[in-house]
């Protein structure tokens, strides 16, 4: 971290005053199913659609849920998720044309943590999610300690991809999903049991990853954490720091750091 002095923030631009928007979610016994039919979707939107997917508690159930959005003409966000609903038959649905910061405010509260305490761990995952992953985020989750926790997808490539990885601090272009865990818990609650979840989960998805999210940095002991946030253009961002902040003046246990500086921590 440091301090920005000048950027260039090039955005998607909306296509139409609105856009389409909506949740399809699955109950507890199709859970597997739904997590495999938003793997499936994530292939075939197109390039103005984008997918998330969350295990989260709704209402007073915990359900799967894809939220989608679309920013194209509302025919083609009507038909994709339209299509996609006759085919997977999800418990609900809802579809709706709103402006996008309607959208945002809708996500927002859905993923808040609301003065309550959380452990935050990410990963990218790079590819297909194999059966076996699915099973295993099925059953790490159904034994969640909390009914607060959530896993959470952020569904990638599209126009992001189009850009070369190297272009920019952020590495994993091609990469298919961003994946979250949430745990979350009460302030009167015993802490451990809720990072313990989480620890585990960690340690046994680690293998099906092949990075991790800067966004969501993860205040543990993690091998190899500069490559794994930001690739093969940690060392380009090392030079950038010995020019700017050679005595490292901005720092944390993960931030990048000045050659000078790579001993002392």
């Amino acid at each position: 971290f440091g301090v920005m002095t000048d950027f260039t923030f090039k955005v998607y631009r909306k296509q139409q005053p609105k856009i389409v928007a909506g949740d399809v979610c699955f109950r507890k016994e199709d859970w597997i199913r739904g997590l495999k039919a938003y793997d499936r979707w994530a292939n075939e939107v197109s390039n103005a659609s984008a997918l998330y997917g969350r295990f989260a508690l709704y209402g007073s159930e915990r359900l799967f849920c894809i939220g989608y959005v679309h920013n194209g003409p509302l025919a083609t966000g009507m038909k994709e998720m339209t299509d996609f609903i006759v085919r997977e038959e999800p418990y609900s649905s809802s579809m709706s044309h709103m402006d996008f910061n309607e959208w945002e405010l809708h996500n927002g509260v859905i993923t808040a943590v609301a003065g309550n305490y959380a452990y935050i761990k990410s990963g990218v995952i790079q590819d297909d999610m194999p059966d076996d992953l699915i099973q295993l985020l099925v059953e790490m989750y159904d034994k969640a300690p909390s009914n607060k926790t959530m896993l959470q997808f952020v569904h990638l490539r599209g126009k992001m991809s189009q850009v070369p990885e190297t272009a920019t601090a952020y590495w994993h272009r091609n990469a298919k999903f961003v994946y979250q865990t949430k745990s979350v818990w009460r302030p009167e609650e015993d802490s451990e049991p809720h990072m313990n979840w989480a620890a585990e989960l960690g340690q046994r998805i680690a293998p099906y990853l092949s990075g991790a999210y800067v966004n969501y940095i993860d205040a543990a002991d993690i091998p190899d954490w500069n490559h794994l946030y930001y690739g093969k253009n940690y060392e380009r961002l090392v030079q950038i720091k010995n020019q700017w902040d050679p005595e490292n003046f901005f720092s944390f246990e993960k931030s990048i750091r000045p050659e000078s500086k790579v001993e002392s921590f």
